[in-house]
């Protein structure tokens, strides 16, 4: 009796067992993915399988380093992304997927896919028109970054979320086709606007220059296609905000120096000037110095990005506090002056639990 009771209770602790590990062996599978790979139309296709949908994504993900692409690398010519995968309809295209597949030439994206990940098509050299069908709602960062042939995107009125910097580098994007039923997004001239706040979120340069649209009524310098040098900044009649000075992009609004262009060798800023944007200044390379007047009281992020001939920064001695951002000198190799005068500067991102002793060391830790 005492051995029948004993084999039943380890039967019991077994089965147990077992129902423990099935279960979190279905956790996992539900929560993380499960990883699968089908062929379709030719095409070696990688995917997870997560709450009944299929993600595409990178075949081998290990400590952020993509081993691989949902696809084989080498896969040329025209591509249509599936909108079923195993049975599963496809919801998501990964971050990364597609990176470094320089022989894709279009890519068709189909409606149920609901989301476009970050990086997604970066470094897709050979692609050169984007259809992304209706039903597809957000596009993040950079997801299409460095694809110098992409000439033509068509956005349909679905989507409502396009993250910053998505056609960065980009250098032949000249047709951007946005369904006019969107209510986010529009276009106009190559020009990609937010319908919400009128703000233009990518302004291509040609021939040498860059045009303000007369309806402009928001620009940050991330507008701004830094990999295409120009010269020359042009505002068209009629806009009430922006104007030119001294050669750069002023907002009369805010009092704010928003883009210098490329190929200016020296910069005297406007006394008027309270504000230096994010990246105003960024990859002026033939700056060698700079003076910043006591005027200034806030300076954005990567304000000198990679502005490689700069040596020399001078603050002008004031009263007031300065507010400075973080990277303002990343990539700035040659700098080796900084005269800052009793300028209180003030550094907003700044988190006393990093390694930097104080706000100083940390705005100026690219340099």
């Amino acid at each position: 009796m005492k051995r029948l009771l004993k084999n039943s209770l380890c039967a019991i602790l077994v089965a147990c067992s077992i129902m423990y590990v099935y279960d979190t062996v279905v956790f996992f599978m539900e929560v993380i993915g499960v990883s699968k790979i089908e062929i379709v139309d030719g095409v070696r296709w990688h995917y997870v399988v997560k709450e009944g949908k299929a993600i595409i994504c990178c075949e081998k993900q290990q400590k952020r380093v993509r081993k691989q692409a949902a696809i084989p690398k080498n896969t040329k010519g025209a591509l249509v992304v599936p909108s079923r995968l195993g049975g599963k309809e496809v919801v998501e295209i990964s971050e990364y997927s597609f990176k470094g597949c320089t022989n894709i030439t279009s890519v068709v994206i189909p409606g149920c896919v609901k989301h476009i990940g970050y990086r997604a098509f970066e470094k897709c050299e050979s692609l050169a028109e984007v259809v992304i069908s209706n039903g597809v709602g957000s596009i993040s960062f950079h997801a299409f970054q460095d694809c110098p042939k992409l000439g033509k995107v068509e956005i349909p009125k679905s989507v409502c979320d396009i993250s910053g910097n998505v056609f960065s580098g980009c250098t032949n994007l000249y047709d951007i086709i946005i369904d006019k039923e969107n209510k986010d997004y529009s276009s106009k001239n190559g020009v990609l606007y937010d319908k919400g706040d009128g703000e233009i979120l990518r302004l291509q340069p040609k021939n040498g220059s860059v045009v303000i649209p007369a309806d402009a009524e928001v620009i940050d310098g991330d507008a701004f296609e830094d990999n295409i040098v120009f010269s020359k900044i042009i505002v068209e009649q009629g806009n009430k905000r922006y104007s030119v000075r001294n050669g750069m992009l002023y907002d009369d609004k805010t009092d704010t120096i928003v883009r210098c262009p490329h190929t200016v060798e020296q910069v005297m800023l406007p006394s008027t000037a309270k504000i230096i944007g994010n990246r105003a200044f960024a990859r002026c390379r033939n700056i060698s110095s700079i003076v910043i007047p006591q005027s200034i009281k806030r300076m954005g992020v990567h304000v000198f990005y990679e502005c490689e001939a700069l040596e020399r920064v001078v603050f002008e001695d004031g009263t007031d506090d300065m507010v400075l951002k973080d990277s303002i000198f990343s990539g700035c190799s040659r700098l080796r002056t900084l005269e800052l005068g009793n300028r209180n500067l003030l550094g907003t991102d700044y988190d006393s639990s990093s390694p930097y002793k104080t706000s100083m060391e940390y705005l100026f830790k690219d340099w």
